[in-house]
């Protein structure tokens, strides 16, 4: 437990809060752009992490896996944003819109802090930190399976009879997860790419 009251958690998982809230806030602010108000009436436009954070999601996946239970693979997400898409006057491009900004949100975020880095305004260890932790969340979250956002944005690119045929996949998208987390395979679907990119942006 000594390990959560050191100074680089404390950083750390304020910043996972924080990347959090861009991420949903994302979501929430795309939606209202396109037309949907719901996600305004439901006080999601803002950044304050505690209209976002999900109890498993957002506290007890993280600890569980800055603590090493998952393998050291921190992953997690903040509670769903609400969306009319019959609001929406293109209802399968919009809905795609939104479910991107999400990810998009958390690879400029990583930018951001990797510019930061770079010009000496962020701590060095805490940045190259967050700018991984939030290219991990940006890929975690393009999985294409239900309800991560990547699902959505496949339903978005892809015919519909093709869709059609992946969401047959869905009751079944969380047995997949777990079977990826398990057996490393996470690792190279999220963890990889994630530091390849990271380290690309704090040397380049």
């Amino acid at each position: 437990m000594e390990k959560l009251l050191q100074p680089d958690f404390i950083i750390f998982f304020i910043g996972f809060l924080v990347s959090l809230s861009f991420h949903e806030a994302s979501h929430a602010y795309t939606a209202h752009i396109l037309g949907d108000d719901t996600p305004k009436r439901m006080g999601r436009l803002t950044l304050n992490p505690i209209k976002h954070w999900d109890p498993i999601g957002s506290i007890a996946l993280p600890l569980a896996g800055y603590l090493g239970f998952t393998g050291g693979f921190v992953i997690g997400w903040g509670k769903p944003v609400t969306v009319n898409y019959s609001q929406f006057r293109h209802v399968k491009r919009d809905a795609m819109l939104v479910a991107f900004a999400g990810p998009f949100s958390n690879f400029v975020l990583a930018f951001l802090l990797a510019l930061l880095f770079k010009m000496g305004l962020f701590n060095g260890n805490a940045a190259q930190k967050l700018v991984l932790l939030n290219l991990s969340l940006a890929f975690f979250n393009l999985l294409p399976l239900y309800p991560l956002d990547g699902e959505k944005v496949l339903t978005g690119l892809l015919p519909r009879s093709v869709t059609a045929l992946w969401a047959k996949i869905r009751p079944y998208s969380m047995m997949i997860a777990i079977i990826l987390l398990m057996s490393g395979a996470l690792t190279y679907l999220v963890f990889i790419p994630a530091l390849f990119i990271a380290r690309f942006m704090l040397n380049f």
